[in-house]
């Protein structure tokens, strides 16, 4: 059974505190043991149909074979539509709007020229290289929907949701360096604002990318028998030993597993949430989950989540 997340709240002290508990069993590295390469290669994109392009370079690489030619481009699309999802289905639905579900048509095909045009106007209502230009600006003059949420959660309290880039495994730091990111976080920390801002930076970075096909080194080579990518959510490695040509070791680290574990960024980051005010903090908790956006089914405990 796929793990599971369930997603809690209790009062400590006075104080809201995040309980996580997951159930199931990841076993995709038991998958692939004890069979060929040829075998594994056909099995990565099936059993990781999210991040297929990301998971299938890594696994190449891990298992000494050449990556698809084209995975860098394949891992840009990748993870241009995740992000794309996230703010066209997961941010609506945590600010208590309804998505608008025609904006996401096409966004499960390969994107052609015009699906890509499409989708800038979309998401940004404007040429993306705007928002990359001028992050403030756009914001402020953009009719986008994303924009209207990133402007509601830049007026919620700073300090909930705030927390701080170490040992971070999302994708923040690819876009860390951004100019416009770099303001937000100098006058403010990481906070959940930033976090959605890094999201649409390097979604517009994405499209500019995808469109002028210049695209950047996406996967690579750890050691021998071990490689990586850069998926939608964050890096992702790949470890694999062959006995007599049959995998006989497979590990798989994936971002989610760095959010998930006992004290983790998940939890730092949803028990930073829980404080902000009673008027906004289950939308707070809400944010902050799309912010992790773990790689799992999440459920929200309800009965416990009533008096949040």
């Amino acid at each position: 059974m796929m793990p599971a997340l369930t997603v809690g709240l209790k009062q400590l002290g006075g104080k809201p505190r995040i309980t996580l508990s997951t159930k199931g069993e990841n076993s995709a590295s038991r998958l692939l043991l004890g069979r060929s390469r040829a075998e594994a290669m056909r099995l990565v994109p099936l059993i990781f149909n999210l991040c297929p392009a990301a998971q299938s370079a890594a696994a190449a690489i891990a298992l000494g074979l050449p990556p698809n030619t084209q995975a860098d481009l394949h891992i840009a699309v990748e993870t241009l539509r995740e992000h794309a999802l996230v703010m066209l289905r997961e941010w609506p639905v945590a600010l208590d709007r309804q998505p608008d579900i025609a904006a996401m048509t096409g966004l499960a095909k390969k994107f052609t020229a015009q699906q890509l045009d499409n989708l800038e106007r979309v998401v940004f209502n404007d040429p993306s290289d705007l928002l990359l230009n001028d992050f403030e600006t756009w914001m402020a003059k953009s009719g986008a929907n994303i924009a209207a949420d990133l402007a509601t959660v830049a007026q919620w309290p700073k300090a909930p949701g705030r927390v701080a880039y170490d040992s971070d495994p999302t994708f923040i730091g690819r876009v860390i360096h951004h100019p416009g990111l770099k303001r937000i976080i100098d006058a403010e920390g990481i906070t959940l604002f930033a976090r959605m801002a890094a999201r649409a930076i390097e979604t517009a970075a994405l499209i500019q990318e995808i469109r002028s096909d210049k695209i950047a080194i996406r996967h690579g080579t750890i050691r021998n028998g071990q490689g990586w990518a850069e998926a939608a959510r964050g890096l992702l490695t790949h470890s694999a030993r062959l006995r007599n040509g049959l995998i006989e070791s497979y590990c798989i680290a994936t971002p989610t597993d760095g959010m998930t574990g006992n004290g983790a960024f998940l939890e730092t980051l949803l028990n930073s949430a829980a404080t902000a005010p009673h008027t906004v903090r289950r939308q707070q908790m809400a944010i902050a989950m799309t912010c992790a956006d773990p790689c799992m089914p999440v459920v929200w405990d309800e009965e416990a989540m009533r008096n949040a």
